[in-house]
């Protein structure tokens, strides 16, 4: 399968209108927001509807170019090797039937999509039915279709290893990626432990306070926990074991699992740097990031979905 490369659909300098789709809500940033507003997205809710998902985005949102799910909806695998198939039919079929193996249900009822390939693996995302026909009802062209795992490696992919491990956390969970010679071999999704929001809010500055014993031992526990999940499937797989790992997740763990990491045994934590979105302080420039404590937690999967994809309003500074 071939590396994920950066998009390029928007002018230099400008960002698409973006759309994250949760659970129970829609989120975007309001158009030409001061700094100010950067940690203040607009949400509607629409309460697991998809038909209601898709009004809201019509009628506050008109003109969005990009809809991003979150994993409340989409799911990702990488497909094995597929040999035989005597058309692409046939191998979407195939891809169907993983699917619903790996997540339930019946092969009709998700909508698979995939960079297809012939003798070697592939990434696959997948939508539940429902909300394919349903977002499907936009007018031809009008917005791409991506998931948050999908829009945040194309932010990432000219910064990142080209040999290496990858994690993106996201509410409850975390996408675990291994890189080879520049391309995904491995994909595997794990469920994280509940982390108390001080161990992942990060302010507009870049700072992140450590407030208890309990945040960063909590901070440390979800890395070690990713890290061990690292090593055995390196283990499995005979791979090197991870000496780093690159989070390219929107809220940076806290400094406590940096200290961690190099007072152990566990490879480097390493917070990835969007260099196109930094805010310059006396102390340097420093990542923007979102403050998720100030965001309703039914809404927070649709909103680090648009953070995936955008990370900042349209026209901010």
């Amino acid at each position: 399968m071939s590396r994920w490369q950066p998009d390029r659909s928007a002018p230099r300098g400008a960002l698409p209108s973006v759309v994250g789709i949760g659970a129970q809500a829609i989120a975007w940033w309001p158009v030409a927001a001061t700094s100010s507003a950067a940690l203040a997205p607009e949400i509607r809710w629409h309460g697991g509807d998809p038909a209601a998902a898709l009004t809201g985005v019509t009628s506050a949102v008109p003109a969005a170019t990009r809809l991003v799910l979150s994993h409340a909806w989409a799911r990702h695998w990488l497909q094995a090797p597929v040999s035989g198939a005597g058309s692409l039919k046939e191998l979407q079929a195939i891809a169907a039937g993983r699917c619903a193996q790996l997540f339930g249900g019946r092969a009709h009822g998700w909508r698979v999509a995939g960079d297809w390939q012939l003798g070697q693996p592939f990434l696959c995302a997948a939508l539940p039915d429902a909300w394919a026909d349903a977002l499907n009802l936009l007018p031809s062209g009008s917005a791409r279709l991506e998931t948050s795992l999908q829009a945040m490696l194309s932010r990432a992919a000219a910064t990142l290893p080209d040999d290496g491990w990858v994690v993106l956390r996201e509410e409850g969970q975390a996408a675990l990626l291994h890189l080879s010679e520049g391309r995904l071999d491995g994909l595997r999704v794990i469920h994280l432990p509940h982390l108390p929001q001080d161990a992942t809010s990060t302010s507009a500055t870049g700072e992140t306070p450590l407030r208890s014993t309990d945040t960063a031992s909590s901070a440390v526990e979800s890395s070690t926990l990713i890290a061990d999940e690292c090593a055995r499937w390196a283990l499995r797989e005979g791979w090197e074991p991870p000496a780093e790992i690159v989070d390219v997740s929107p809220q940076p763990l806290s400094a406590s699992v940096a200290a961690a990491s190099r007072a152990s045994a566990m490879p480097r934590w390493t917070p990835w740097v969007d260099t196109a979105s930094t805010a310059s302080t006396a102390s340097g420039a420093r990542p923007v990031a979102i403050d998720i404590q100030a965001i309703d937690p039914a809404a927070r999967d649709a909103v680090l979905a648009l953070w995936a994809a955008s990370p900042r309003p349209e026209g901010s500074a």
